[in-house]
């Protein structure tokens, strides 16, 4: 008999309510997560940051607006032209910025790996 029992945790399927970018910009409520359908309208840019514990250890960034003015930031690299249609799901951050945990596009889908 083990000393120590294995316990498996169950996932629980996240939920975002579907947002229009006005709605974000524009509210001063709380939404949690959200998702948001919008054109990029800015080229991204993609951060390079060096590691806090470690000089050869890098971290991402992307950083683009959409076509209402909502900034979206996403902890990751993601490769998105300029006019495309995306939708965003993450976190909203007043007053007018997200940061997002997934963004998919006609052919792509990026996301954080939570585990």
């Amino acid at each position: 008999m083990p000393l120590f029992k294995k316990i498996k945790k169950e996932k629980k399927a996240v939920e975002y309510k579907e947002v229009t970018q006005s709605e974000l910009i524009y509210s001063k409520r709380s939404f949690g997560l959200v998702s948001v359908t919008g054109i990029v309208k800015s080229r991204p840019r993609v951060l390079t940051m060096k590691g806090f514990f470690s000089a050869t250890v890098h971290e991402h960034a992307t950083i683009f607006e959409l076509d209402k003015g909502l900034k979206v930031y996403y902890p990751g690299i993601a490769l998105i032209p300029e006019g495309e249609e995306v939708k965003v799901y993450g976190k909203f951050s007043p007053p007018s910025s997200l940061i997002a945990s997934k963004i998919e596009t006609k052919n792509f889908s990026f996301e954080i790996q939570t585990e």
